[in-house]
């Protein structure tokens, strides 16, 4: 039967993507993990009289709500938990929105952050109490739910669940964790807030047209940060891993994926089979004490991750060279390099499913884009800002 996986960000205590039967989606999610390792540009502009703001309505400077001072309706914002309470109550009115920009901006700033410098593992169900990665960085309430049964953390009012089973990393996570929405990860907050928003103002949905809708929307599309944003071209980008101080130029994975080709069963894609930095992350990040995950590879136990739980981003190459420089000059312990070794494995996997095979070298195309040098692209004419 196999066991379920879950990819988890500890920090957050969110389930960021799951996975089913790891052989199911591990060749298929690279591109997600790397983007829930790159930052999406967010800057917070406030919105300026002259703008969107001054074409609303004021409520009545004698209502109720209107006579509160600022301070308290910031208070107020402070015990809203609910992205849409939050949004719904700023939209109220121009004092409440100045009010409520700040808190907006903070979740807002959650998202486009995503899962980038936080924890991270994948798990699979069957985990056991007690088989922790080495290493693993746990915050006190974690090292209590970790070495509790159920009943003494959580109550199950159905009483369906075995009140002294132990608590395990995969048990935690569904009990107590919260899950990313797909669409919010792939396409962004104004994709999973419009419509709640929308439905909280019945009167205004009755109709499309009317200015008051359309003011709500144009407010959302301003402040929410478009996703697509996040980068893709791995040639531009290093990921870094921040718990051990270990990198891998993107530009390593571009020269593999001029290396090798199609294998003999990849029939899931028209074109062929690329992998990412997202890839080199997934190959070395899954724990689980049972190492049955639908795949064929049998090598390295793949299952004891020697990364799992660590911490990790991907960033523009030229800034992490600019930083490379600073923390040389201030004598810190130099970054290493693991492209050579990871991408090794990364192979040993793919091949193990026939996804990719070696091209002969006379097929390779004639770019280069080997390893992290003076030579790359940190020295190009890209400018390393985000489009």
């Amino acid at each position: 039967m196999g066991q379920y996986w879950q990819m988890l960000d500890l920090d957050s205590r969110t389930v960021v993507l799951g996975m089913g039967k790891l052989g199911e989606s591990f060749f298929d999610e690279g591109e997600t993990v790397r983007g829930l390792l790159c930052r999406a540009p967010f800057d917070p502009v406030p919105l300026k009289y002259g703008d969107l703001l001054d074409t609303a309505e004021e409520v009545p400077a004698t209502s109720s709500l209107m006579i509160l001072p600022h301070d308290i309706i910031d208070v107020i914002f402070g015990f809203l938990s609910d992205r849409v309470d939050m949004l719904c109550f700023a939209f109220t009115s121009r004092k409440c929105y100045r009010a409520g920009e700040r808190h907006i901006f903070a979740f807002i700033k959650k998202w486009a952050d995503m899962s980038a410098g936080h924890r991270v593992i994948i798990v699979g169900e069957h985990c056991i109490q007690g088989d922790l990665p080495e290493g693993l960085e746990l915050s006190e309430r974690e090292k209590v739910e970790l070495s509790s049964k159920f009943s003494d953390i959580y109550h199950d009012p159905a009483d369906q669940i075995d009140p002294d089973q132990p608590l395990t990393l995969s048990r935690v996570a569904d009990y107590g964790f919260k899950t990313l929405p797909r669409d919010e990860r792939d396409r962004g907050l104004y994709s999973v807030l419009s419509m709640p928003v929308w439905r909280r103002f019945p009167s205004l949905e009755r109709s499309f047209f009317r200015g008051e809708l359309r003011l709500v929307d144009n407010m959302m599309r301003n402040i929410f940060p478009d996703t697509s944003a996040r980068p893709t071209d791995d040639s531009i980008l290093v990921l870094r891993n921040l718990s051990r101080r270990l990198y891998i130029p993107g530009t390593a994975v571009v020269r593999f994926n001029q290396e090798h080709g199609p294998g003999r069963f990849d029939t899931k894609r028209d074109q062929v089979r690329k992998i990412c930095l997202g890839d080199a992350v997934l190959a070395r990040i899954c724990w689980c004490y049972d190492g049955s995950g639908a795949m064929n590879y049998n090598g390295l136990d793949m299952h004891r991750g020697v990364w799992a739980g660590d911490r990790f981003d991907i960033v523009y190459a030229r800034d992490f060279e600019s930083e490379r420089e600073a923390e040389v000059a201030a004598g810190c312990s130099p970054w290493r390099d693991v492209a050579e070794e990871v991408l090794a494995e990364v192979e040993t996997i793919w091949m193990a499913d026939n996804l990719i095979s070696r091209r002969d070298p006379g097929d390779a195309t004639s770019e280069s884009a080997g390893s992290f040098d003076d030579s790359d692209s940190i020295n190009s004419d890209d400018d390393g800002e985000w489009d």
